[in-house]
């Protein structure tokens, strides 16, 4: 976004799960959304999202989340390699497609409560989490299929818990 728009929707501070269908991979990759609203959310992980491409974003909000999960269509809108200082990693910004007003409402709704996130990138401080910067979660052994499960359990499990 340059300095002229404006967001449309509160972003708020989340660490939930991703994962990224795209037109040109057979398997999912596993990213951490650390900033959501209900018109888009920031990923973080070290596969490398192509600006401006159509992507399917699948995630479950997790605690008090009383629907399906998300199953969204989104273009990848900013990209950042995590080369400028401050930066805790690369990362892409989605901004939804196709989410219907009661999905939308269902999520303002569950992410009012949670905090808003500041202007400074925070810091992921799970294991799984570094991991995704550093390779993504095979780093650890866990298979790269959406919903495959490792010796561990859910590569995820102690961050939705």
């Amino acid at each position: 976004m340059n300095g002229t728009q404006q967001r449309g929707t509160p972003r708020h501070q989340v660490e939930i799960p991703c994962a990224v269908v795209r037109s040109d991979r057979d398997e999912p990759d596993l990213f951490w959304a650390t900033d959501l609203s209900s018109d888009g959310l920031w990923l973080e992980g070290a596969q490398d999202l192509a600006l401006g491409h159509i992507v399917v974003a699948c995630f479950d909000p997790g605690v008090w989340w009383r629907r399906r999960e998300i199953h969204a269509f989104a273009e990848v809108v900013r990209r950042s390699r995590g080369q400028r200082e401050g930066d805790t990693g690369s990362g892409a910004g989605l901004r939804f497609l196709d989410l219907s007003r009661g999905e939308r409402w269902a999520l303002r709704r569950w992410l009012h409560p949670r905090p808003l996130t500041s202007p400074i990138r925070r810091h992921l401080t799970s294991t799984w989490a570094a991991a995704a910067r550093a390779g993504g979660a095979t780093a650890f052994g866990a298979a790269t299929a959406f919903g495959a499960a490792t010796a561990f359990g859910s590569p995820f499990a102690t961050r939705v818990c």
